[in-house]
């Protein structure tokens, strides 16, 4: 109901009966820029609203040109991403029925590009996903397995009970009326049939039954220590809804004012279900009529275990077996304490920026490569990895949304799927040539990212190690979703800061654009680094930054990017070789060999390199 044009007038025209003559309005005139192109035909019309769905979250129709939409506009610089270029073509190939590989876009971002493309290419009818038959129990799709079999598998003790929660904390302002919060949270509920969800084992094998109703409690405190103490606790996955509400009142504050807490397991949820939740809970909340679901999670996991789409990801499968035939890189991080037997999951996070200067800077680096600030910050996050590890062999994990299909876009449950990207950042490259491969590798891995990773490790015939994860420790995710604040009328949700302590892997690297620049947190595994250490490697990584960002202009070799500070090195390579100490005179050094054994009977005695016997010894 919100006009997509407002054109001020001095006064309403009126006819002689007193009414509104419509004739002498003033037709609106589309203020664009000077370079503004606007769409030529029925294709680059279509695409533009496409864009203005994804990028802007317009309505999907409109009567006029779009004047934010040109066909030249480039979609990274209107602040396109990995995760909005897929929802992107998955809502082409629904409108065209034209698959469009991601390289696309970025050969050509613009709707002029990609309109030339759709009349070129070949059709590739869309299918969408059918509802399936009512049964009794259904199976569960590829994550979903995953994580059920990790939670039968939980160790209270390594901190691993909540380490699949995701907790969602906000500050609720405004008139709350806690029986229609309830309600408008069981509305949500009662949409989602994910939310209804409760997961079993029948003749050994896992299955999710949908309940028709669950009961939704709202649990109400007046402590905000009960957020980390009581609030974020193991769910019980035969116990449906894997889905709890907290509400604490803010007593001695000026406003009504709130701490809302939501928390629900990851086996029905992800972070851009979260997104959907919140939106769909505001729009209930003030009265909307929502469209009615098409299909649920459940019709997704059928569809996910056909034949059909099992056939269809055998080039994905022989894709991910070629990246991790061999041997697999192990990454060997600096850590600070002896790696426990049985991986730990307890952690902690530090957070840090980039600046504005160096943020445009990488974005400017981004543009003349042809790339993503995406693809520059995974480069660096892999450069900073070799110099730590001394490894020209890196693996880091990265999620992707895995809703490639445009009707799995309003379903909250479990589509995230994980990649294992793999690098060689080797010494004698320059840069730009790294960069370069970063993002030829990483597309193919995006373009192959609905083969399920967990059947890429089930495959992959690993070691299973119970000390690390599968494949890879180390992960890189950036603007994987946005939740912003939202206000209706009379009620105000805005993102509240909330530390969760635990960590899945030994590092990873959460960043996201801000308007002052980029914004980072990064949750480490407790058990293995110490927060002064996680601190080093901050300062390390922003080195690199600074570095590449003030050599735009000019080639630099990896080898050329040093990442200790002068403080650091005076201390590495003078401070600590100051070894002199003062010789025991009474004794002999077989003596002295002999007492230290006792002292450290499992040492190394000696390290030496055996004389080639065949060349000349000299003094």
């Amino acid at each position: 109901m919100i006009p997509s044009y407002f054109v001020p007038i001095e006064k309403i025209p009126l006819n002689p009966n007193g009414k509104i003559n419509w004739r002498v309005l003033p037709t609106p005139k589309i203020e664009t820029e000077e370079n503004y192109a606007a769409p030529r035909n029925k294709i680059e019309k279509k695409l533009a609203a496409i864009w203005g769905e994804v990028l802007l979250g317009k309505e999907a129709s409109s009567a006029l040109p779009d004047p934010d939409i040109s066909i030249d506009a480039d979609f990274f610089e209107m602040g396109g991403h990995s995760l909005k270029a897929t929802l992107l073509l998955a809502k082409i190939h629904k409108a065209f029925n034209v698959s469009v590989p991601l390289t696309q876009i970025f050969a050509a971002p613009t709707i002029r590009g990609l309109s030339t493309y759709l009349k070129e290419a070949a059709k590739n009818e869309y299918s969408s996903i059918k509802p399936s038959e009512l049964k009794e129990y259904y199976v569960l799709s590829s994550a979903q397995k995953r994580l059920y079999l990790l939670q039968q598998m939980d160790d209270h003790d390594a901190g691993m009970g909540t380490v699949y929660n995701i907790p969602a904390v906000w500050t609720l302002e405004g008139d709350v009326n806690k029986e229609k919060l309830k309600e408008t949270f069981n509305q949500v509920i009662h949409r989602h049939e994910s939310l209804r969800t409760s997961f079993h084992l029948v003749n050994n094998e896992p299955i999710q039954k949908i309940h028709k109703e669950v009961e939704l409690v709202i649990g109400e405190e007046k402590s905000m220590k009960t957020i980390i103490q009581n609030f974020v606790h193991p769910f019980d996955l035969s116990r449906a809804p894997l889905l709890r509400v907290g509400l604490i009142e803010l007593l001695h504050t000026p406003e009504n004012k709130y701490i809302l807490m939501v928390d629900m397991h990851h086996i029905i949820s992800d972070g851009t279900s979260m997104g959907v939740l919140v939106s769909e809970f505001m729009s209930l909340h003030k009265g909307e009529e929502l469209p009615a679901m098409g299909i649920q999670y459940k019709d997704f996991a059928e569809w996910q275990n056909s034949r059909q789409v099992k056939e269809s990801l055998k080039p994905q499968q022989e894709y991910w077996q070629n990246q991790f035939k061999g041997e697999t890189p192990v990454l060997n991080l600096p850590t600070d304490y002896v790696r426990p037997v049985v991986q730990s999951f307890a952690g902690n996070s530090l957070e840090f920026e980039i600046n504005l200067k160096d943020t445009r800077a990488l974005k400017i680096c981004a543009h003349e490569q042809g790339t993503t600030l995406y693809m520059v910050l995974l480069a660096a996050f892999n450069l900073f990895l070799a110099k730590i590890t001394n490894q020209e062999s890196i693996i880091v994990g990265t999620v992707v949304a895995a809703r490639r299909h445009a009707d799995l876009e309003p379903i909250i449950g479990m589509f995230v799927n994980t990649l294992g990207l793999i690098n060689f950042p080797q010494n004698q490259m320059h840069f730009h040539e790294f960069l370069e491969l970063v993002n030829e590798r990483t597309l193919a891995a995006f373009e192959n990212q609905d083969y399920p990773f967990e059947e890429l490790v089930e495959q992959a015939g690993l070691t299973r190690d119970t000390s690390r994860n599968p494949l890879f420790d180390v992960m890189f995710v950036f603007q994987n979703f946005e939740i912003k604040d939202i206000e209706i009328p009379g009620l105000k949700l805005k993102p509240w800061k909330y530390e969760n302590p635990t960590s899945k892997f030994d590092l990873t690297l959460n960043g996201e654009e801000k308007q002052e620049g980029l914004h980072f947190i990064v949750e480490y595994c407790t058990a293995l680094f110490k927060k002064t250490t996680i601190q080093r490697f901050i300062n390390y990584f922003k080195t690199i930054i600074s570095i590449l960002a003030a050599n735009l202009k000019k080639p630099i070799k990896i080898c050329d990017i040093e990442i200790l500070s002068r403080e650091e090195k005076q201390r590495l390579l003078i401070d600590f070789n100051r070894t002199e100490a003062g010789y025991p005179e009474g004794k002999t050094i077989h003596e002295l060999f002999a007492e230290q054994v006792e002292k450290t009977p499992d040492h190394v005695a000696l390290i030496g390199q055996i004389p080639n016997p065949k060349s000349q010894i000299t003094n």
